[in-house]
């Protein structure tokens, strides 16, 4: 039930981001969503010790409704795909709008690589992080993480104009003499 709320939110967050976005490539979105996960994972952290069972109920047998814990980390984790479907969407279209059409293949095949590299390291790492701060530990190791890369992100995407460097367009657009001119296309350099 909990990989199915995330997966939700994950669909939610990739939808929205797509709409806000319109067509556009712009990093901005990125940084914005890495800290929605940082708070996210804090929640997590800071989820209440549960019963071990997702559904309470009462002396007779019916049904109190869901632990708190468990509406605590559900709200958290909707969020967390959310965030994570923002993440995402914005860094592939990026990827795939200002590659070399000739090398696209190669270059999302490398991110991918180095995606699901990264995952399997992870799994080595989490161990090691449970190991020394216990299974909630993760959540606040996650947390800090993901901060340092969002702030990372920030600097990258922000730089120290405080405004989103994204590459421009060029549009071609008759002149009066009739001749076309290149410009920049304003949807382009808006931030998210």
């Amino acid at each position: 039930m909990f990989l199915g709320i995330l997966a939700v939110g994950i669909a939610v967050g990739s939808t929205f981001v797509g709409f806000v976005m319109r067509g556009r490539a712009t990093l901005a979105p990125i940084t914005y969503s890495c800290f929605g996960m940082a708070v996210c994972a804090v929640c997590l952290y800071f989820t209440p010790e549960g019963t071990g069972t997702l559904f309470l109920e009462t002396e007779t047998g019916e049904s109190a409704g869901m632990a708190p814990a468990a509406v605590h980390a559900l709200w958290a984790l909707v969020f967390l795909g959310i965030f994570a479907g923002m993440f995402d969407i914005p860094l592939l279209t990026y990827l795939q709008k200002n590659s070399d059409g000739s090398q696209r293949g190669r270059i999302i095949a490398g991110s991918n690589f180095l995606s699901f590299s990264a995952m399997t390291l992870g799994v080595a790492v989490f161990g090691a992080v449970i190991t020394f701060l216990g299974t909630r530990g993760v959540w606040l190791f996650a947390a800090v993480t993901t901060f340092l890369v969002a702030l990372l992100c920030t600097w990258l995407v922000f730089g120290r104009s405080g405004r989103a460097e994204v590459l421009s367009a060029e549009v071609e657009i008759p002149a009066k003499a009739g001749t076309p001119v290149e410009v920049n296309d304003p949807a382009e350099k808006e931030a998210f």
